[in-house]
């Protein structure tokens, strides 16, 4: 589709659970965004996870929510300590997902919240530094094998 080939970052957000299965097995996407704000309509299994990581697929976590809503807060908490244990923190990325300027939160702030969720620090760190950069390259990976 020439629509979705003018973007660099392809990102999906399932809805249920036969569209995860085909954004962790198919699709060309380079994040798939969870909303952890509700209750998830689906279980993540571990052989659609690791699928999505070997297909070299970033998990996005966005706190935005949980700062709006006490509600979405603990489900937030058990939602990402839950992705965290299936991906044992490998392919997570953090974003803030806010709608105004002070719901950005600063690294360590971020840092210590992933704490809660179950990753140590250095994965935390990676999961702000070095799994944001490995989604550009990834995405890249593509634009190189369209020019060769």
């Amino acid at each position: 589709n020439e629509t979705i080939s003018s973007y660099d970052i392809i990102a999906v957000q399932p809805q249920n659970e036969k569209i995860f299965q085909v954004a962790c097995s198919v699709l060309d996407i380079d994040i798939i965004s969870l909303d952890f704000s509700t209750r998830l309509p689906f279980y993540l299994k571990l052989p659609m996870v690791n699928l999505a990581i070997e297909r070299g697929i970033h998990f996005e976590i966005s706190y935005g929510a949980s700062l709006r809503d006490i509600s979405a807060r603990k489900h937030l908490i058990s939602n990402a300590a839950n992705l965290v244990r299936v991906t044992r923190g490998k392919n997570i990325i953090i974003s803030s997902e806010a709608q105004k300027a002070l719901e950005i939160r600063g690294p360590y702030d971020v840092i210590n919240l992933s704490s809660i969720f179950g990753l140590n620090q250095a994965l935390a760190k990676n999961c702000l530094t070095r799994n944001c950069r490995n989604v550009i390259l990834h995405s890249s990976k593509y634009i190189y094998l369209l020019y060769i």
